[in-house]
Parts: structure tokens; C-alpha cells; sequence
């Protein structure tokens, strides 16, 4: 019997590529770990396992959390979209505990890196409405992190 793969809901993604913060001095200073972390010129392996071809022409460093909320199909048909989003906002206050306590130190990681983000991904398989709540725009904007999200539709990962 084979289970079928579970799909997140939705994630959270921060990243920076920074030009002179070694990254583990980033997992260092945060106390959290990241998913990637590599330094200009390393060869970096796959979640799978499997080497990339290339030595990576930047340092990263990404932490990604996946939040398993909600399943289309467990979905009560009277729910709606506000039912979801405060769990949204709570997931990312949550996730940005630590580098909203490291202001001033994410705040010069995004002066130096070539690029930083605090990224949603959505799986595309689920009806998922949501509304950010200012305070938690305010606190991304206030870290100077560019915000974006990516939709995909109908994935299975």
C-alpha cells in the first residue's frame, strides 16, 4: 500500500544571499536552522541527495518551514476565507520571532545581500483565501525584506 505524499498548506520562506556574512554566522546569531546554507564557490547537494553541477556563484542562506493546516477535503463547507487567515498571520509572526528580535542584524544581512525575501508559497490544490494583517506587513517592511508569494496551480508538492 502506497501513502500519498502530504502536501503543505502553505510555507513560510526567509533567504539572503549575503556578500560578507559567512552563513553559518547568520544560523548563529538567529539560534535557528536554516533548510540551505552554502558559501560562494561550494558544491551544493539536493534535498535528494544529488550534487548540482555547478559551484554556487553566491553564499545562501534559507530557512523554509512547511505549515500543515488544512486539507481541502477537511474543510467544513460553511468555512471561509477568515477561518484561515489569522492562522496565516499567526504562522508568520511566529516564524519571524527571531529576526524581528534581530533587527538591527537582518537589517544589515539585507543591506549586503544581493538579494532577501520573505516568500509564501502556496501548493495550488487548495482553496486558501487569507488578509495579512498590517501589523505583519509592517514587520517585514520594517526588516526590509522584499515580500512575495508564489502560487502554483494544482501541484502535488
Amino acid at each position: 500500500m502506497t501513502s500519498e505524499p502530504r502536501v503543505a498548506t502553505f510555507s513560510i520562506d526567509v533567504s539572503f544571499a549575503p556578500e560578507r556574512t559567512d552563513p553559518s554566522a547568520i544560523t548563529e546569531r538567529l539560534g535557528v536552522q536554516p533548510m540551505w546554507q552554502w558559501r560562494r564557490g561550494e558544491r551544493v547537494r539536493n534535498p535528494n541527495g544529488t550534487l548540482r553541477p555547478y559551484h554556487e556563484r553566491a553564499s545562501r542562506w534559507s530557512r523554509i518551514t512547511k505549515y500543515y493546516d488544512r486539507r481541502e477535503d477537511d474543510l467544513d463547507p460553511d468555512e471561509t476565507s477568515n477561518d484561515l487567515g489569522p492562522r496565516l498571520n499567526d504562522r508568520l509572526r511566529e516564524f519571524l520571532v527571531p529576526f524581528v528580535r534581530e533587527r538591527e542584524f537582518v537589517r544589515s544581512l539585507v543591506g549586503e545581500s544581493s538579494s532577501s525575501w520573505v516568500l509564501l508559497r502556496f501548493p495550488g490544490q487548495f482553496h486558501f483565501g487569507f488578509e495579512l494583517e498590517p501589523s505583519v506587513v509592517a514587520s517585514i517592511a520594517d526588516l526590509g525584506l522584499t515580500f512575495g508569494f508564489e502560487i502554483f496551480p494544482d501541484s502535488a508538492t
